[in-house]
């Protein structure tokens, strides 16, 4: 048995978000979150999921992001919207709530903040950032490194052309 007592976690959970999802957030993904989660976890680049208001995306979104922060080692995770208001009253908000619904000891490992998450033992290696995404600032998503790196866009036929070049350069 190893002494770091977050070992049998990251063995259970590394390489299967809908088990996170279910067993630490006590949530059961629909079929078309669990192919999302699935599609992230075997290294999908691009996702596109496209579908009306209230199905669940932003959840969904929500469940990537805490299950890659918490077992993605280092990490970053920028996400970002065309407004504000669809980035922190929506998803960055969906974000939180599910964040509150963590156990209490992964709670602790957490600082939450109005426009971050961070792994609070490690906050410039292992962190949720929210950016809003505008034509006249593309490079808000530009330099972005990390071993591992995980970018979400909210509604993302309103974010300008720009910002996804800026992101990929």
């Amino acid at each position: 048995m190893s002494d770091n007592p977050l070992s049998e976690f990251v063995a259970r959970y590394r390489d299967d978000p809908v088990l996170f999802v279910r067993e630490v957030l006590g949530a059961t993904p629909l079929p078309y979150q669990a192919d999302f989660l699935e599609a992230i976890a075997s290294g999908e680049r691009k996702i596109s999921i496209r579908s009306g208001h209230g199905t669940g995306k932003s959840t969904s979104a929500s469940w990537a992001m805490l299950w890659y922060l918490m077992l993605r080692f280092p990490n970053k995770v920028v996400v970002t919207a065309p407004t504000s208001g669809q980035l922190f009253d929506a998803l960055f908000a969906e974000l939180k709530r599910w964040v509150n619904e963590l156990p209490q000891d992964l709670q602790n490992l957490l600082t939450v903040k109005s426009d971050r998450v961070e792994l609070a033992a490690a906050p410039s290696e292992a962190f949720i950032s929210a950016r809003t995404s505008r034509a006249e600032t593309p490079e808000a998503l530009a330099g972005v490194h990390s071993d591992n790196v995980l970018l979400v866009v909210d509604e993302a036929s309103g974010v300008p052309e720009k910002v996804f070049e800026a992101a990929a350069g």
